[in-house]
């Protein structure tokens, strides 16, 4: 009898565990504000990367959600030859959990990651680093 309860006791602890190391820290944090674009490729910006064989610079960035869904992204690069182009695009984002899903206006669809109070993506075949401000 008596083994019959530590067995018991000891797969509830087990099973309790394994729930517990399935969980995540940072569980649905809401994207809604704004985002400042940190790092590229794990660089720190300014940063000089390499895109379809041409390299250039990523000055900075910004990402804002919005409560209905809606996303603007703005990134300064800086070509190998001229002034630096800002690029905005607009995009629709569902999140589900922990990753956010972005559908951009004109363009494809990136899924990124919400990790204690940062924002990840690939997009253009690059990783994008943002922090919440």
């Amino acid at each position: 009898m008596k083994a019959t309860i530590y067995f018991t006791s000891w797969v509830f602890a087990l099973s309790c565990l394994f729930a517990c190391a399935h969980q995540k820290d940072s569980v649905n944090f809401s994207p809604i504000g704004s985002f400042v674009l940190v790092k590229v490729e794990g660089q720190t910006l300014p940063a000089r990367v390499n895109h379809d064989g041409t390299s250039i610079r990523v000055v900075s960035g910004q990402l804002e959600f919005t409560e209905d869904g809606g996303a603007m992204s703005e990134t300064v690069f800086g070509p190998p030859n001229g002034g630096d182009i800002h690029r905005r695009v607009t995009a629709n984002y569902t999140q589900i959990g922990d990753e956010l899903l972005l559908r951009w206006e004109g363009a494809g669809v990136t899924k990124g990651l919400l990790e204690d109070g940062s924002f990840t993506m690939e997009n253009e075949g690059m990783t994008f680093t943002y922090v919440k401000e």
